[in-house]
């Protein structure tokens, strides 16, 4: 371990080579054999130390470390395959001849599971990943839970070194509130987990009385004993509560038009695309072709109730859908209403993405095994994909797609209640890759036939408007706030004088907040938006004992003499509470050396 503290100190003073060098550190300690001489968890904690330092990005530390973890698991898999039991006479697993035994002991007690528990646990770590090859554990199930445990993994192994680099200067005064605060945060997710067990017994007891009273008895039983399990329950919950609001508050709410607000603000012609070649997936045409190509597979198969129940649960979806549209007749964002997309509540795209996603994972996860898990997970992303593709694209309101998915779902209960057939693992297979494909070929037919759905038809991306100088100095500001005339760098120049920036939203920073001591010039400053966007310049200057002046800038247009900023400026002061600090702000008179510039227009 000598050569350890030399090594540390060159990544420090070469930053750019250390996601590479972290990668690679990360691919040996995932390798079969190599893995059991490497020490990857001293070097990851040790990184995370350094990213906490302000040299490293962790998010940029976690990319390459999960990249390296993938990349060593799939060739242990790899050899595991390809050598068998030979690896046992392999240096250093031949010095330990037990550890190939407990790695095989710890893949047959926990199946598919091992793969992602076993990349947690030190001394099977580097042997799970070829024993599921050894074991001739299916390729796509493996790399499957290899991706998603490996992008958990990495921060999981790199913030503990960050927490313990970045609370060293703020432990002493924050350690009794953060302790309280985990020990509060663990004993109330503890109970909650207790009160949900109970509930769901007890909804089992209950659909197990109801069973023996005739066949309504029986019906009543099987929505209460689903065999889509939670899922079922939160689907019909969701579908009750937000049908529920919508009828009680029909148009949208605050916190709705504040998310619409962010995502038109955040809007580029890249993420359009991206996001309207999401949202095709979700469209009519993509869901009815995937649900009849898989229902033809099934048919061909002999599972011809598991047909029915598809073809039922994708028209039930459809139906509801649309019957919800015209019975609420919810209007939709100010620019989507403009242009003829009809109503908005629930959101079609996300109720079928979600009604085909859970069918397929219905279908494909076989139950008891941890492919089941893989499966709904997978469905879990893609809704929320074309759910988040709706919001972000500016045609649906946040509840619209919630309930949207919350009725997909529901719909999906009628291939536990209908269905009774098992698939045979071939036939699995053939609809895990058939469902996609088929999905992929409606939703590239929907987008290159159906016009009226072209990119054209959704808002534009956001950008920074150009108006001239007179008008730039014409326009009023809302509320206490200044209208400035300048660039960002007459800005910084102006207020560097008693100003400076405010304190990062890093580790350090944010357990300041809950210090009984305030340090004002130190604390974060609280969010704040404008238009749907966070300030581009934030700073801060001490006014008072325990409290600041905060100022707060944005860009709102383009003027031939510069830009044209927003600024607002506050006082705030910083109460000690608990469990974190209290502020009480007023508004403030815009800085004099702002006036001194001759840049004021308001």
């Amino acid at each position: 371990m000598s050569w350890l503290s030399p090594a540390l100190a060159w990544v420090g003073a070469h930053p750019h080579w250390a996601g590479a060098l972290l990668a690679l550190v990360a691919f040996a300690e995932s390798l079969a054999v190599v893995g059991l001489v490497v020490p990857g968890a001293i070097i990851m904690f040790a990184a995370g130390a350094l990213a906490a330092g302000g040299g490293l990005s962790l998010w940029h530390l976690c990319l390459w470390a999960a990249a390296g973890a993938i990349a060593g698991d799939g060739v242990s898999f790899w050899l595991g395959r390809r050598y068998g039991d030979r690896l046992a006479a392999v240096w250093p697993l031949r010095r330990y001849p037990g550890a190939l035994d407990r790695g095989i002991d710890f893949f047959r007690a926990h199946g598919g599971k091992s793969v992602l528990v076993g990349r947690f646990v030190g001394p099977v770590r580097p042997l799970i990943p070829a024993v599921a090859g050894m074991m001739h554990m299916p390729a796509a199930r493996f790399f499957t839970i290899n991706i998603l445990s490996a992008f958990v993994w990495a921060p999981v192994y790199l913030l503990p070194g960050m927490v313990f680099a970045a609370s060293l200067g703020v432990a002493a005064a924050v350690a009794g509130r953060l302790v309280t605060l985990i020990v509060l945060a663990l004993a109330l997710g503890w109970g909650a987990y207790r009160v949900a067990r109970r509930v769901l017994a007890a909804l089992r007891r209950l659909g197990q009385e109801l069973a023996g009273h005739g066949p309504l008895g029986l019906k009543a039983a099987g929505v209460l004993l689903h065999g889509a399990g939670v899922g079922w329950l939160l689907g019909v919950a969701g579908v009750l509560a937000l049908y529920a609001v919508r009828l009680l508050l029909p148009g949208a709410l605050a916190w709705e038009h504040v998310v619409l607000e962010l995502a038109g603000a955040h809007r580029t012609e890249t993420g359009r695309l991206v996001a309207w070649v999401v949202t095709q997936c979700g469209s009519l045409t993509a869901t009815v072709t995937c649900a009849l190509a898989v229902a033809a597979a099934l048919v061909l198969g002999g599972a011809r109730r598991s047909a029915r129940a598809l073809v039922a649960a994708v028209a039930l979806a459809i139906a509801a859908t649309y019957l919800s549209k015209w019975l609420y007749g919810a209007a939709r964002p100010v620019f989507a209403a403009t242009h003829g997309f009809g109503y908005a509540f629930p959101s079609g795209h996300t109720a079928a993405a979600a009604v085909i996603a859970f069918a397929m994972a219905a279908l494909v996860g076989a139950r008891g095994t941890g492919g089941r898990l893989v499966a709904f997970s997978v469905a879990a992303c893609f809704t929320a994909l074309v759910a988040l593709s709706r919001v972000y694209l500016g045609v649906h309101w946040p509840v619209d797609v919630l309930a949207g998915a919350a009725l997909g779902v529901t719909a999906v209960g009628l291939l536990a209640l209908w269905r009774r057939e098992g698939l045979s693992p071939v036939m699995r297979r053939r609809i895990s890759w058939l469902a996609p494909l088929a999905l992929a070929v409606g939703a590239t037919g929907h987008a290159w036939l159906a016009g009226a759905d072209s990119l054209s038809r959704y808002p534009p991306a956001w950008s920074l408007p150009s108006i001239s100088p007179q008008a730039a100095c014409d326009r009023s500001a809302d509320g206490p706030a200044t209208l400035w005339l300048g660039d960002g760098t007459q800005l910084d120049r102006v207020l560097s004088a008693s100003w400076q920036p405010a304190a990062d939203w890093d580790l350090a920073g944010a357990m300041r907040w809950l210090s009984p001591q305030p340090y004002p010039l130190a604390t974060p400053v609280l969010p704040r938006l404008h238009d749907g966007r966070f300030p581009e310049r934030i700073y801060v200057t001490r006014a008072q004992t325990h409290g600041r002046r905060v100022l707060r800038a944005w860009r709102v247009a383009r003027v031939a003499g510069g830009d044209l900023w927003h600024i607002t400026a506050e006082r705030e002061r910083m109460v000690p509470d608990w469990p974190v600090l209290s502020i009480t702000a007023a508004p403030d008179a815009p800085p004099a050396a702002l006036r001194q510039t001759g840049a004021i227009c308001h």
